[in-house]
């Protein structure tokens, strides 16, 4: 079982900026390269709809904003709880960047597999947001 994320959306289809956010205090991981800080994502609203087909899954939304045009979403990751999951979405930005201090907001369609899920209330959490659906 797996999340995957679905097409970037730029901001000339959905008015959202493909970019994550750096406003949180505390690094997430090191780095892969020592010139990025990795931080969560600052995340306003999850929404989740369970899809039967071709095999039961559901889309999750996430949305929220970034604190700068230099960051950027490095990486969504999944762990399975009891009774759902909880998505980390990640950011990464430049230690040397120099960016504009708007609030930019972005957009992100991750796919969570529920084959094999018993039937019930699935939770969808994404940095302390959280939805949830129900498999038949």
């Amino acid at each position: 079982m797996g999340c995957t994320t679905g097409p970037r959306k730029h901001p000339s289809h959905t008015g959202h900026a493909d970019q994550g956010d750096s406003s949180l205090q505390y690094p997430v991981a090191s780095a892969p390269d020592a010139n990025l800080t990795l931080k969560l994502a600052d995340v306003d609203h999850v929404t989740a709809t369970y899809e039967p087909a071709p095999t039961p899954h559901a889309r999750v939304v996430i949305s929220g904003t970034l604190a700068d045009g230099a960051t950027r979403i490095h990486d969504i990751r999944e762990q399975r709880v009891a009774g759902g999951v909880t998505l980390s979405v990640i950011t990464a930005r430049p230690k040397d960047a120099v960016a504009t201090l708007a609030i930019i907001p972005f957009e992100r369609v991750v796919t969570v597999d529920l084959q094999g899920q018993p039937a019930g209330i699935f939770s969808i959490s994404a940095n302390a947001e959280g939805a949830t659906v129900v498999v038949p």
